[in-house]
């Protein structure tokens, strides 16, 4: 098989990414200071952001290149959990606390499964005498996809909550239940939507397929 260029480049652009941010201090396994940004280089921060967005931008033609790209972002976030779970001095593109590091995996992670899920194969099938169209998508993909959206609106919904929370906090110093609350509440409330979205979208594709066995 061919190589296919779209895949290589973004695979490339992505190792380049990286490589760009451990040169440039973003990446560092024995920090002490807490903070992290100390030895930070800002020119090759931008750099390694622009080489990150046209990495996706090249994969988002391709199919291949889609899941392939996919597959890394999502191996490099397991891997982004370990060290995190694992190294104390580590630390990677945040400088305040570990929520940075947190909300970038959480990003790159439903990118990378928005990835797999639209890289995924799908067959050309027959719906009527003489007309062809893909088939839909199959039920890993659509629970890929619906893995994303949940782990993105509960995220942000959370951000939402504890802000709210936060901003009617009745204890002094960081001790704040009302942010608590307001994050669990909100997240909860993302999730039970989502469950309602996704069960409606199983209705609808369960009806159009009927219909389209008749």
């Amino acid at each position: 098989m061919a190589p296919n260029p779209r895949l290589v480049t973004s695979l490339l652009l992505l190792d380049l990414s990286v490589l760009v941010l451990v040169l440039g201090h973003f990446v560092q396994l024995d920090d002490a200071s807490g903070f992290g940004s100390d030895l930070w280089n800002p020119p090759l921060g931008a750099l390694a952001a622009g080489l990150g967005v046209a990495a996706v931008a090249v994969a988002v033609g391709d199919r291949r290149a889609r899941r392939a790209l996919g597959l890394a972002l999502v191996g490099g976030v397991a891997v982004l959990v370990l060290l995190q779970l694992t190294v104390a001095g580590f630390r990677f593109v945040w400088a305040g606390g570990d929520f940075e590091l947190v909300a970038l995996e959480v990003a790159l992670g439903c990118l990378g499964l928005v990835l797999l899920a639209t890289g995924s194969h799908r067959p050309i099938v027959q719906t009527a005498p003489g007309v062809t169209e893909e088939a839909p998508l199959s039920w890993a993909v659509r629970a890929l996809l619906y893995l994303a959206l949940a782990v993105a609106l509960v995220f942000v919904a959370g951000l939402v909550g504890a802000s709210y929370g936060d901003a009617r906090c009745s204890a002094a110093g960081d001790d704040c239940p009302e942010a608590v609350i307001g994050s669990l509440l909100f997240a909860f409330g993302a999730l039970v939507a989502v469950v309602i979205l996704v069960a409606s979208c199983e209705i609808t594709l369960h009806a159009r397929r009927r219909r389209l066995a008749q």
